[in-house]
């Protein structure tokens, strides 16, 4: 890890002196898994992955995306790219401005069981999309949406859709295209084969590219994509996959580890989370039986004195 990295999961002098509730020590835990995942990920965001072959690309257009949409034939051909023009985004051009933006959107200081996660979102996708190459796909929108189920899944509901939309807002994505595209890719993937994604429009569309900017949520998509084909993630699938994209397997490898490794850790840290919020309770509940004991007992004792 960078330098970073380290520093982001270790305790400073000041705080390893002070006294830290279990509830504060399991979201810092929280915290630090995500930004463990995310970190390097933020550093790697401006590599340009090169493909394997020597197809034309299309001319890349900066503060300009090509949205994917779907024909509404066949399940397969309903996976084809469709490029329409969507003009100017609100596309941020530094991590500052792109923080603005979600401030400005969500409009209130963010919990702490998601602050690491969206800062590292707004850093890695703005950083991704500070390259030429970097083209929107129904795959990056699938794992945008796979990320923040897995991530904001502490959270209530309409919080996580906030905090969904804010994020799109700060990075020029709209939301309502997310969903739509998120679900369209998820359609077609459960209704084929492995071999029916692999050979469809929406993968072709890629591997056309000469070059094509790999970011997280691309991989994250790749990744989520599989067990709805009935494909489990391993290096062997990933090499597949990545071959049938015109992309070299080593950054989606890295990336599956990070992936699997917090997901672990986030159920444990939930767990533990639940755990300590029942015994909370559980004390709570105690104290308070105990305090309506001695209110019984000393009414009882009131009265027999007034007997007396």
């Amino acid at each position: 890890f960078s330098h970073s990295a380290r520093t982001a999961v270790a305790p400073s002098p000041v705080d390893r002196g002070k006294q830290i509730s279990p509830v504060q020590r399991a979201a810092d835990m929280f915290r630090q898994v995500t930004s463990l995942l995310l970190f390097s990920n933020a550093a790697l965001a401006l590599q340009v992955v090169p493909m394997k072959h020597t197809a034309a690309a299309a001319p890349a257009t900066r503060g300009r995306f090509e949205l994917v949409s779907a024909a509404p034939s066949s399940a397969l051909s309903r996976c084809a790219p469709v490029r329409l023009a969507v003009g100017e985004l609100n596309r941020p051009s530094t991590v500052g401005e792109a923080k603005d933006a979600f401030q400005k959107a969500y409009g209130r200081p963010v919990g702490p069981m998601s602050q690491s996660f969206v800062s590292e979102m707004l850093s890695s996708i703005t950083l991704a999309m500070a390259s030429p190459n970097f083209q929107y796909t129904r795959v990056f929108a699938f794992g945008f949406q796979a990320l923040c189920d897995n991530f904001l899944n502490g959270v209530g509901e309409d919080e996580k859709a906030n905090l969904k939309e804010s994020l799109c807002k700060a990075v020029g994505l709209d939301v309502k295209q997310i969903d739509a595209d998120a679900e369209t890719l998820k359609e077609q993937a459960s209704a084929g084969t492995e071999e029916d994604l692999l050979a469809s429009d929406e993968f072709k569309s890629i591997a056309e590219q000469r070059l094509f900017k790999y970011s997280y949520p691309f991989g994250a998509g790749m990744l989520s994509l599989m067990p709805l084909v009935d494909v489990e993630p391993s290096e062997e699938s990933i090499t597949r996959w990545t071959a049938a994209v015109g992309l070299r397997p080593e950054r989606l490898i890295k990336d599956w580890r990070f992936f699997e490794n917090a997901i672990e850790k986030l159920a444990e840290v939930r767990q533990m989370m639940m755990e300590m919020q029942a015994a909370a309770k559980r004390k709570e509940a105690s104290k308070l039986k105990a305090e309506a004991e001695r209110a019984a007992a000393e009414a009882a004792e009131a009265e027999s004195e007034a007997e007396a």
